[in-house]
């Protein structure tokens, strides 16, 4: 076979076709895209680069004014209530550390943080080592330390850098079974400690009416134990006794509630159910914590606070029924066997929201005078009335109802330790 061999290179080529009639106009089109699209990435990297860097310095600045104090002499800004030219412990609206609230997870401690972020202050909280998820209060930015109460040098570190401590942090609310001595004298004394080590420059604690360590009660008695130590600590401290608060979430109505749903036919009161108590929002609690942060007057003061209006367990339980709409007689029960009663429901069903520790507060008379709120920190409270409990409505109260009910008891490593 014969043939002709083709020359290198030309075995691909293909013979040069004019463009049809109509393409230049295609063709133009095609080399203006050509051109314009890497113009137009170009700009495109160009915007987003400046974009980011705008993005990155504003993150840069907003970290360096909300990461935790330590050991540098920074400050951070602050707004100032109305009418308040300086605050304790600043310059010029400047505060000059962190504050640190033990009990953050608890029903004060959530109010009391949101509070504090809503002024300004930069906050840190202790959270106790457990299985469970914390219960932060949402949509705050707050510093988190996890660590124990009976941990020295956990809490040493917590401290660097702070300037006030809000001690909150409480076994009560846990029943028979919490370990107060471990948590309310041993914890305070922990937390007091590491506090004079780091330096820090004052101290709150949040107490109870008839805090006294002769108390037969005892929660009134290791809070009673706590104040006495903290006073001879030699921080410059403040202290609140505080009457039964009330509010979402609280132990005070919400156990009333609960009574209601779990006795449809009747209505258990202490004795007479005669008792005087004197029911404080927990918004108003906060709110004269934070003032008494901001002035000076209130160091190395005791103060006792309530509410508006003295009332009897019974008319507070009247307000209750009308509020949630469930009327129940009164049956009048002895203490003694109530609380006796209480003990033994604590051990079957151990996540009830009221306690024995609960029914200690109504054995007496918790009152304080009326006008401390108004004339210390003029601060009109809430009144215990049914607008002021319509969160009451919200619960969900067959399901709350078996849900209390139906929780195992735990082991002693699972049964919390600090509110």
């Amino acid at each position: 076979m014969t043939g002709v061999i083709p020359a290198v290179g030309q075995c691909n080529q293909q013979p040069f076709r004019a463009l049809p009639q109509g393409s230049t106009k295609d063709m133009l089109v095609s080399r203006a895209l050509i051109t314009l699209v890497p113009l137009f990435y170009a700009g495109c990297v160009g915007f987003r680069r400046f974009v980011g860097r705008i993005c990155v310095k504003s993150a840069v600045s907003a970290f360096r004014c909300a990461r935790p104090y330590r050991d540098s002499p920074t400050t951070f800004s602050r707004s100032l209530p109305q009418g308040a030219t300086s605050v304790p412990g600043c310059r010029n609206g400047i505060l000059a550390g962190m504050i640190l609230v033990t009990g953050g997870t608890g029903f004060v401690g959530q109010v009391l943080i949101r509070r504090l972020n809503e002024a300004g202050y930069p906050v840190r909280t202790l959270i106790r080592p457990s299985e469970e998820s914390p219960n932060l209060p949402t949509g705050i930015p707050v510093n988190v330390t996890l660590t124990s109460l009976q941990d020295p040098r956990g809490l040493q570190a917590a401290m660097a850098g702070v300037h006030t401590v809000f001690h909150l942090a409480s076994a009560e609310w846990f029943g028979s079974y919490a370990d107060l001595t471990q948590v309310d004298i041993s914890g305070t004394r922990q937390v007091v400690d590491a506090a004079v080590q780091a330096g820090v420059q004052r101290i709150f604690y949040l107490s109870h009416l008839g805090a006294d360590r002769a108390s037969a009660f005892p929660v009134l008695k290791v809070k009673g134990i706590a104040e006495e130590y903290i006073r001879n600590s030699g921080l410059t401290y403040t202290i609140m006794r505080s009457a039964l608060l009330f509010g979402p979430g609280d132990a005070f109505t919400t156990g009333l509630g609960w009574l209601l749903h779990a006795s449809p036919l009747f209505f258990l009161l202490p004795n007479e159910g005669d008792s005087l108590i004197q029911p404080l929002a927990v918004e108003d609690l906060a709110t004269a914590m934070l003032w008494a942060l901001e002035d000076d007057s209130t160091r190395n003061q005791t103060y006792e606070v309530g509410g508006s209006e003295f009332m009897s367990l019974r008319q507070a339980a009247a307000i209750v029924m009308d509020v949630l709409g469930k009327q129940r007689p009164f049956v009048q029960v002895s203490l003694p066997y109530l609380r006796t009663a209480t003990v033994f429901l604590e051990n079957l069903f151990p996540r009830l929201p009221v306690s024995a520790y609960w029914l200690d507060y109504f054995a007496a008379d918790r009152t304080c005078p009326l006008d401390i709120l108004p004339r210390q920190f003029h601060l009109m409270p809430k009144r215990f009335s049914a607008p002021n409990l319509r969160y009451l409505r919200d619960i969900r109260w067959g399901r709350f109802l078996l849900y209390t009910l139906g929780r195992r008891r735990g082991t002693a490593a699972e049964r919390p330790k600090a509110r």
